[in-house]
């Protein structure tokens, strides 16, 4: 399985640009998989509402059940049976590590890197063979509040981008930065990256072939 990794803090556009690639990326002549944000998932079943940076100890255990909760959808999806090649998610694991680190402080963030199975899915993002990342810049015509993830101003999102280009730097995990505001241009920024690299797919974006 190969995997495409949309990452970037909440109201950058990370869910609109999946829904996108799934309805004119073909992989193969297929739709491509999509794991959804798995943070959402996590709230519905923990019945948790209005999340807030407020009290540490819960905020922290959120992102430590989101980072479990990723690991086990990812090995869900690598041994389904499903006939597409490629997966595309909404989000990776550094996102809530990305929120630890920015929220509470480089504590909880090293032991979340402590954790196997957070050590395994950065090592499978190191893998260019296997997955390629890109990460969504936030522009301040999108922020929004929906009321369900921690609110959080465009200065933080700004925060958070750099804490995330800088971790992936510091991993050595390479990555597309996408400044793009518009969606198609996004759209057509990760189709010709998928084509770039992994060249013996059959990639094909709203019926054209990518060259």
């Amino acid at each position: 399985m190969k995997w495409v990794f949309i990452c970037g803090p909440q109201s950058v556009g990370k869910t609109t640009l999946c829904k996108l690639l799934t309805e004119n990326l073909k992989i193969e002549n297929h739709s491509p998989q999509v794991l959804s944000e798995v943070a959402r998932e996590v709230l519905k079943v923990n019945n948790i509402t209005n999340v807030t940076t407020k009290n540490v100890s819960d905020f922290c255990e959120l992102n430590f059940l989101i980072l479990k909760a990723q690991h086990m959808k990812h090995i869900e999806i690598e041994k389904g049976e499903e006939v597409s090649t490629l997966c595309i998610s909404d989000r990776g694991p550094l996102d809530p590590i990305c929120y630890l680190k920015l929220f509470v402080g480089d504590g909880e963030a090293r032991k979340a890197f402590e954790l196997d199975y957070v050590r395994d899915m950065v090592k499978s993002q190191k893998d260019a063979k296997q997955s390629l990342i890109f990460v969504v810049k936030p522009q301040i015509q999108f922020v929004e509040c929906d009321n369900v993830r921690v609110n959080t101003s465009f200065k933080e999102m700004m925060e958070y981008d750099e804490i995330m280009r800088h971790l992936m730097t510091q991993l050595r995990i390479s990555f597309v930065y996408i400044e793009e505001s518009d969606l198609s241009m996004r759209g057509r920024i990760v189709a010709e990256n998928i084509k770039k690299r992994w060249p013996l797919l059959a990639v094909k974006y709203a019926e054209k072939e990518i060259q």
